[in-house]
């Protein structure tokens, strides 16, 4: 039956009672005499009641025994829980999931970050390599874009080999990419049906398709309908990345371009995958003008419109008895000198020379024959090539 042990014995502060066997339902309770300064032995039973004094415990069968009725709060050296979640929250650690006030230092493993809030104004903030914020929707400067452009190659008038390549796509924010070469036809009947028509004496866009990429999962594409060619020029979407789109809402993203000429056909180039795309036919510009001691604006250069940068040629004549020589510089510009474009000519020798160009936004350079005399000189001007932007 249930029992109430106390001390009997007034002889020291502290009283200490063995108590075995105790069967269940007894209560352990101070003594008006000493107060809460008891120690109590406990070995055995079960529904014992601790009311105020101190235990001991004489072997492992205590642990197993003792069920907190109430959680141990936080100023009693205990976590005020009875699960771990609510451990966390009451004791101020942050989780992995979701981070809390406190920082949780990571010193290992794979780290999945997803639903990240800017709360504050990032304009000011820089990041690794000091570079700054592009905006408050994502940063462009650590933006994961991979650019291994593909080796674009002449197949036709009316194809273009697209040679194995990796990209990142803006409009489906991952990195998309071939590992064989995809054979594209131009024109809606063939590798796209929204493809534009060919068209004469026209720049046609290749874009990779948003709506197609998007449709799929996989990042590795394997068919020429990824791609799709237009008469529209794209825009440039970020300047860091050099990522361009076509008109905005579409999301198609360019990688190349390429001109049909007067036969509505694809005019044939050389490109090895870097930078430069060669004419096999040189474009003319300029035919037998005499540019006589004047910077004048020279437009029709051969590029598309993301391109600023030309390899050009010229040829001029000299009919004074005088040396002379073809200057250009980037339209706009103010330098009085300019750059050398021919070498010296005089009485109707003949100068070349190549040289690489830079453009203003309208595609146009100035060029000047310095002369003595009006009308006694011409300058011939083709284009050679041109020039993707960084990061295309």
């Amino acid at each position: 039956m249930p029992t109430h042990l106390t001390e009997t014995v007034n002889t020291t502060p502290t009283a200490l009672f063995e108590f075995t066997s105790a069967g269940s339902g007894v209560t352990i309770g101070p003594s008006a005499t000493f107060g809460t300064d008891n120690i109590v032995e406990y070995s055995n039973g079960n529904g014992i009641t601790i009311d105020g004094v101190k235990l001991k415990d004489s072997g492992a069968t205590l642990t197993a025994a003792l069920t907190l009725t109430t959680q141990l709060g936080i100023t009693s050296g205990g976590t005020g829980a009875s699960t771990a979640a609510t451990a966390r929250t009451n004791i101020g650690l942050g989780s992995m999931a979701t981070q809390d006030a406190t920082a949780v230092a990571i010193t290992g493993g794979a780290v999945t970050v997803t639903g990240v809030t800017v709360s504050s104004d990032p304009s000011s903030d820089t990041m690794l390599g000091n570079r700054s914020y592009n905006d408050t929707r994502y940063i462009s400067s650590q933006a994961p874009i991979v650019t291994r452009r593909s080796a674009f190659e002449y197949s036709g008038t009316t194809c273009m080999r697209i040679h194995s390549g990796k990209y990142y796509m803006t409009g489906v924010t991952k990195t998309i990419y071939w590992n064989r070469h995809l054979d594209f036809v131009l024109g809606p009947a063939g590798s796209n049906p929204s493809s534009s028509a060919a068209s004469a004496n026209a720049w046609h866009y290749i874009y990779m398709s948003y709506s197609y990429v998007n449709s799929t999962s996989l990042s590795e594409v394997t068919s020429p309908a990824t791609f799709l060619n237009s008469t529209s020029a794209p825009t440039q979407y970020d300047a860091f990345g050099g990522t361009w789109l076509s008109a905005p809402g579409t999301l198609n993203q360019c990688i190349m371009a390429v001109w049909l000429g007067a036969g509505s056909g694809v005019s044939e180039f050389s490109h090895d995958g870097g930078d430069y795309v060669l004419f096999a036919e040189k474009k003319p510009i300029s035919q037998g003008a005499d540019y006589y001691n004047v910077w004048t604006d020279t437009s029709g250069i051969t590029i598309p419109a993301f391109s600023r940068v030309a390899e050009m040629s010229a040829w001029a004549t000299g009919n004074a008895a005088q040396e002379t020589y073809a200057l250009w510089r980037t339209n706009g510009t103010t330098g009085t000198s300019g750059h050398q474009l021919t070498g010296y000519f005089s009485n109707a020798v003949y100068a070349s020379g190549n040289v690489r160009v830079i453009t203003d936004s309208s595609q146009k350079i100035e060029v000047m024959i310095t002369s003595g005399a009006a009308n006694v000189n011409q300058l011939y001007l083709w284009t050679d090539g041109w020039y993707f932007p960084q990061g295309m």
